[in-house]
């Protein structure tokens, strides 16, 4: 039949796929001849040195929380309630220079970080737990206002307001 021909073109396995396939998943074909993504761009090793060279630089930097002064300049604010969490431990799994080192990879590779505001009852922050950009969706709302679509593993969404 003519058809016959035409659909055993068209078809592809997983361990066979067609180029046509390839292309479709991956965005189609690029200049390079190779797509690269965030992810995939990680497994060479100039892009990887890259990322480490400029995390690891910026988490050396201590952060620090500033008060803006009425003649304009500022000063450091150690007793704001944030100083601990940014300066010292950002939560109980990780010291505040692995915080800073994934989440300045996370910029320099998907262009933003996110991290999981955890507060008591009265709004004093604990703790901060990065989460990976590409588990995260922002969503402008109706009013305006911007919400945080975070996708866990097994596809549940949860909503947090900015």
């Amino acid at each position: 039949m003519i058809g016959d021909g035409i659909l055993k073109s068209l078809t592809s396995g997983v361990t066979n796929p067609k180029q046509w396939f390839i292309d479709w998943a991956s965005g189609g074909p690029v200049a390079a001849g190779v797509p690269v993504s965030e992810s995939t761009a990680m497994n060479y090793s100039a892009a990887w040195a890259a990322t480490r060279v400029i995390a690891e630089s910026v988490a050396c930097l201590p952060p620090m929380v500033y008060r803006r002064k009425s003649n304009g300049g500022r000063e450091r604010q150690p007793d704001h309630g944030l100083w601990k969490i940014l300066h010292d431990v950002p939560n109980d799994e990780m010291d505040s220079y692995t915080y800073h080192e994934m989440q300045t990879a996370f910029v320099v590779n998907w262009g933003n970080a996110y991290a999981v505001k955890i507060a008591k009852p009265s709004g004093e922050v604990i703790g901060l737990y990065p989460v990976h950009p590409q588990y995260v969706t922002p969503v402008r709302q109706s009013d305006n206002s911007i919400w945080y679509e975070i996708r866990d593993r097994y596809g549940g969404i949860k909503a947090y307001k900015r």
